[in-house]
């Protein structure tokens, strides 16, 4: 009988129950620790915890907090003279999860005296991770331009989302993984994301930058019936599908142009513009990602 009764005290402590036995606690005790950290070469992992004194009377040189992990207890260290308390928990290479609670003993200074408390909290679950982001090689840039993340536990499966939008990715190794800055409204902030099949990591933020665009020639004359090209030149490659190329005008009776798409891993492409009847006015181009540019044109008979 008093086996048994032994494992039901041990399974109840395994269950993170607190048992006050109807007393009030003082003490909250709060779980700091991450439910996932990244592995690391020395296998140590910084468990954390803080408290928080619901009471002026609980005698704060009394806490004695601890750890039961693995169903093994340990003392936890103070941060100083705050009621921030940790303990370095050293793991085995083959490990990738731990159990663990944290328990809590005081004194509490009441109407009946002195006495001894305790608070536990619910059982945690802490993993190991051997996938995780050290950062972007670079925070900012134009739509085109091709990004590093460094991390650690890339695969080939691996996509990148740039403000929600699946982007061209390049698997580079398991370490580095490269992306290309889709077309996105440009002089924002865009969360950035490496998923797969088993979820989704946060790999920070990038800041989506206007292109530039630039035109040869910047202005033209033309007579009737003649043609003439303008050449468009992005700052970046087109990327996968090309890029195409809205040309507008406020003398379309006047003008006639060719349609054009900047092909997919070049930056540039001509058009060809032909003269109909005699107006002034101006071209409009705009490439998504890439500020409008304005040609003005003459039209002569």
């Amino acid at each position: 009988m008093k086996k048994f009764l032994s494992a039901l005290a041990f399974l109840a402590a395994l269950s993170g129950c607190a048992h006050t036995g109807g007393v009030v606690s003082h003490v909250d005790v709060v779980n700091t620790t991450p439910k996932t950290m990244a592995a690391n070469a020395s296998g140590t992992y910084p468990l954390t915890m803080r408290l928080k004194i619901k009471d002026g009377e609980v005698d704060k040189n009394s806490i004695d907090a601890r750890i039961v992990i693995d169903g093994r207890e340990m003392k936890m260290t103070r941060n100083g003279s705050s009621n921030e308390f940790i303990y370095d928990y050293v793991v085995t290479k083959d490990r990738n999860t731990a159990t663990y609670y944290f328990d809590v003993n005081y004194k509490h200074r009441g109407s009946e005296g002195v006495r001894e408390k305790n608070a536990k909290t619910d059982l945690y679950e802490l993993a190991f991770s051997n996938r995780y982001v050290l950062g972007l090689d670079s925070v900012r840039g134009i739509p085109g331009t091709r990004i590093a993340i460094l991390g650690r536990g890339f695969t080939k499966n691996d996509s990148v989302y740039v403000g929600g939008i699946q982007t061209e990715t390049q698997f580079e190794s398991p370490t580095t993984i490269r992306f290309f800055v889709p077309i996105l409204p440009a002089g924002r902030t865009y969360p950035v994301s490496i998923e797969d099949d088993l979820g989704s990591v946060s790999a920070g933020e990038f800041r989506v930058d206007s292109g530039t665009l630039s035109v040869n020639p910047r202005a033209f004359d033309l007579r009737v019936g003649k043609s003439t090209t303008i050449t468009l030149t992005t700052s970046m490659p087109a990327t996968s599908g090309g890029l195409c190329v809205d040309i507008t005008t406020n003398i379309p009776e006047a003008i006639s142009v060719s349609e054009a798409t900047i092909q997919e891993g070049r930056n540039s492409v001509n058009v060809t513009v032909t003269g109909v009847e005699p107006a002034s006015g101006s071209l409009f181009v705009e490439i998504e990602g890439y500020k409008t540019v304005t040609i003005p044109a003459v039209i002569k008979q």
